[in-house]
Order: structure tokens, then sequence, then C-alpha cells
């Protein structure tokens, strides 16, 4: 219906769109057979290829490697693990970056008539590295869950998957938030992850526990 930015404290970017008649799919899964899983998953996954594309909008943000670098919401970990992520960080490429959502989290996919999917609130959406939408995908929407990983995924079980998302949780703007999450759900002290391999490790925990999931 209309769009803008609304300034306080941070700088807001809003979509006002119809209203939604659905349910919200942190209720909605909870009712999900395998098969259902799996359909939800794969129709997700037609959605976001269409979705994470190049386009040239000066309204929509750009992450650049800088702005990770200097992001300060992951201060409050350990100071061997921030070291160790800005130089990670140098490493990555940020070449190819495509439109993404940037919040694909449960609450904020609402299931419709006729099990149609209908994402919403786009404040986070940036240009960024097409990997900047998986963290919240495995942890925020899916919770690991094995028949979804798989049906959106494929073969992702294995050591380079483990490290794409340890890259991309590293990137995201709010990664130290949804990292503090992890810690909570699964009963992690913040101060065991010192380095990268640490995290890595948590991640290939959670993925092969195949129930992990965060607000």
């Amino acid at each position: 219906l209309c769009s803008g930015t609304i300034e306080d404290h941070y700088l807001f970017q809003y979509i006002i769109m119809d209203y939604i008649k659905g349910q919200s799919f942190l209720e909605k899964r909870k009712t999900y057979a395998r098969d259902q899983k799996r359909h939800f998953a794969a129709a997700l996954k037609t959605m976001t290829d269409r979705m994470n594309i190049p386009i040239a909008d000066a309204s929509i943000p750009v992450l650049t490697r800088n702005d990770c670098i200097e992001n300060s919401r992951w201060n409050c970990f350990q100071q061997s693990f921030c070291e160790d992520r800005i130089s990670l960080i140098k490493t990555m490429s940020f070449a190819d970056p495509v439109y993404v959502h940037g919040d694909l989290k449960a609450a904020n996919v609402i299931i419709g008539e006729n099990d149609h999917i209908h994402l919403i609130d786009f404040a986070d959406s940036h240009i960024a590295p097409v990997g900047y939408e998986r963290p919240f995908i495995v942890f925020g929407l899916f919770g690991c869950d094995q028949e979804m990983m798989d049906a959106y995924f494929g073969d992702y079980n294995n050591g380079a998957f483990y490290m794409r998302l340890t890259c991309d949780l590293l990137m995201h703007k709010f990664g130290a938030f949804i990292l503090m999450q992890i810690c909570e759900v699964t009963g992690t002290p913040m101060d065991e992850i010192i380095n990268v391999k640490s995290l890595y490790q948590l991640i290939e925990k959670c993925i092969q526990g195949g129930n992990t999931l965060i607000d």
C-alpha cells in the first residue's frame, strides 16, 4: 500500500501491506506432518529463489564488508572470537549481491488459505550475499528440522554447509543476537564461543540434533 522510513535511534524502513488472513508459521508448524513440512520448505525455496535476485534500488541498504567488520553487536562475545570473526570476514566474498528479506523467521511467515505462503516485515531487507538469508531460515524458521532442511537445502549435513552457515551468521547484521539465542536454547555459555571453530562446532551440533528453534 505504501512504504517509507522512520528515524528514531535507528533508521527503520517500512512497508504497509494489505491485511493477510492466515496463521503464523510459528503456530502452524506445530501441526505439520512430515509431508507438509517438506511441501512448505520446497514452496519457500521457490519463493526465495525468485526473490533473491540482483536489483538496483537506491532505497535498499547494501551490506558491505566494512559494515560487518564494524558491527558492534558482537562485542558481547569473547575478544578472541571477535578477532577471529573479523579475520574470516576479511576473506569472504561479497560479490554478486542480491535482494534478501533478512529476517525470515517463523513470526514473519504467514500461512494463508490453501497453505499459501506470505512473507511480512521487510524492514531488515538488504542487498547482500545470498547467504545472508540462511541463518534465520535455518534457526528462526526451520529450527534445524531435518525434513525442512532437506527439502530446502538438499545435501546439507556436511562440513561445507556448516562452514557456509558459519560465515553467513558472522556477516549478518543481527548475527550476534541469533547466536545469543542459540546459546540460550542449547544451554551453551556464551564465553565458550572463543573462536570461529567453536561456533562451527555449535552449528554442527545444532544441525545434527535437528531441533534448535529461536524466536
